[in-house]
């Protein structure tokens, strides 16, 4: 079965399914000598293959172990450009769906799993330090330190650093500061305030993106 994706001159896009697989505290990631951080585990979903189905077969095939999922978590819409690795050069846009996997109770693996003819490297990260290493995506450690009640919607745009989180009770808005690269501006927003409208929000958030910016530019705010 082909892969759902598509690369045309340089643009590239990709329907990807992926696990967030937690044991003992830690999170685990996949890693190879060509990137220099660390990915979560999946992969393209095939032609014909559900998000789930795709998931569970990603993960045995890297992790040569069998996880059962518990509940879809994350839809991410991710836009990033690479200047390095595998997708250098190239403009992507990627759909993936985030599924919580069961824990098994050990973090025994048996992976020998290859990417590009590479060998992959499985790491359990402690989801405490996670701010300590370059590990995509970069909102898992905030969506792991905080109480969920349903599926959520987030959309990265890593050139600006800009993040969407829109749930049912809020909507967060985050961005690197144009003060400091290293600071963020984080706006949240009781998602009652827009009522009914929060269909609106969800078509236009780059236009409400850009307001954004425009006000952190103008005044300097950072964290």
């Amino acid at each position: 079965m082909y892969d759902c994706g598509i690369t045309k001159e340089n643009n590239w896009f990709r329907y990807r399914a992926a696990a967030i697989i937690i044991e003992n505290g830690c999170v685990l990631f996949a890693g190879n000598e060509f990137e220099d951080y660390y990915y979560s585990i999946g992969g393209a979903a095939k032609m014909g293959e559900t998000a789930e189905e795709a998931v569970v077969r990603e993960v045995f095939e890297e992790t040569g172990v069998h996880y059962e999922t518990d509940r879809l978590a994350v839809i991410h819409e991710n836009f990033f450009t690479e200047n390095s690795g595998t997708l250098k050069g190239l403009i992507c846009h990627e759909i993936c769906f985030y599924f919580l996997m069961k824990p098994r109770g050990t973090t025994e693996l048996n992976s020998n799993s290859y990417t590009f003819g590479v060998k992959e490297e499985m790491y359990w990260l402690p989801i405490a330090e996670l701010d300590k290493y370059k590990a995509f995506p970069s909102f898992l450690k905030d969506y792991l330190s905080r109480e969920h009640s349903g599926i959520e919607h987030i959309v990265t745009d890593d050139p600006d650093g800009f993040l969407v989180c829109i749930t049912p009770f809020y909507i967060v808005f985050a961005f690197r500061s144009f003060v400091s690269t290293s600071c963020y501006c984080i706006f949240i927003i009781p998602s009652e305030i827009f009522g009914s409208h929060i269909v609106v929000v969800r078509k236009y958030y780059f236009i409400i993106c850009c307001l954004f910016r425009f006000i952190n530019q103008r005044r300097n705010i950072y964290c």
